[in-house]
């Protein structure tokens, strides 16, 4: 498993041949472009399942302030106080204006042997004398042990995406680049979806040729359809029903797409 997590790092690890798509989400989704930049009032939540940085170093490119559980810089240390507190100052009058959880890990993620949390390590450290016998990558389903399964992150991060996503006031759960696959992260969209009493909606952005049958399961149901609005590459549904069925491929669903249409380039 250790071989396998190393791979993806060295994979994902790469030179990455461009981030402006991402840099682009984030400037759409945090500064408001009709009337100047305004920044967003309220902290957006980054709910990544993807093990790269892009979204980290997306947000921080652009100067938008966030939290994503470590303290420190390309070095850091878990800090399960910070992450699992509420608001707080970063100094100044910059305010919290996002937060990232990575609910599967990160690449940059490694567990010391004498550590009971991970910590954020430069790359060009010296690998074997900081990790020792612990984990080089912290990918989850992980097979660290943590000592205190209350500050475990990946409980804590679990904990948060169920928190915000069944908050009573209206809001939106937008969906890209993800198939459905991982079950533990059905259920919770799905439990919020029931239990908001109509305040979450759910965009989701699909690429596939066919719906991922949880998808077509949700809309099939009576008191929850209403709440889902699928964007997919064949077509659009809205309330478990059809709207809109395409005869070409629709683009939406890609991510550069999205963010040129939210930052208005297209």
């Amino acid at each position: 498993m250790k071989r396998v997590k190393e791979e993806i790092r060295r994979i994902l690890g790469r030179d990455i041949s461009t981030i402006k798509y991402h840099r682009r989400f984030c400037k759409a989704i945090h500064y408001d472009l009709v009337k100047g930049r305004k920044r967003t009032k309220h902290p957006v939540n980054y709910f990544i399942l993807n093990y790269d940085t892009l979204f980290e170093d997306a947000l921080a490119l652009e100067g938008i302030s966030f939290n994503d559980g470590f303290v420190g810089g390309a070095t850091a240390w878990w800090d399960h106080l910070r992450f699992g507190g509420e608001e707080f100052s970063l100094g100044g009058k910059r305010t919290l204006e996002a937060r990232v959880y990575k609910l599967h890990g990160s690449i940059d993620w490694i567990k010391p042997a004498q550590s009971d949390f991970p910590i954020r390590m430069r790359f060009t450290l010296p690998k074997d004398e900081i990790i020792g016998s612990g984990e080089p990558v912290v990918i989850y389903p992980s097979s660290v042990k943590y000592k205190e399964t209350q500050y475990d992150p990946y409980a804590q991060m679990l904990i948060s995406f169920r928190k915000y996503l069944t908050i009573t006031e209206n809001h939106i759960l937008a969906v890209m680049g993800y198939g459905f696959n991982d079950e533990h992260i059905n259920i919770e969209i799905y439990n919020a979806i029931k239990n908001s009493d109509g305040a979450l909606s759910v965009i989701v952005f699909c690429g596939g040729d066919e719906l991922p049958n949880t998808i077509r399961v949700w809309m099939s149901d009576e008191s929850i359809k209403y709440q889902i609005l699928v964007l997919g590459k064949k077509g659009i549904w809205k309330d478990g029903q059809e709207i809109l069925k395409s005869g070409k491929d629709l683009e939406w669903y890609k991510f550069e797409k999205i963010s040129e249409l939210i930052s208005g380039v297209i």
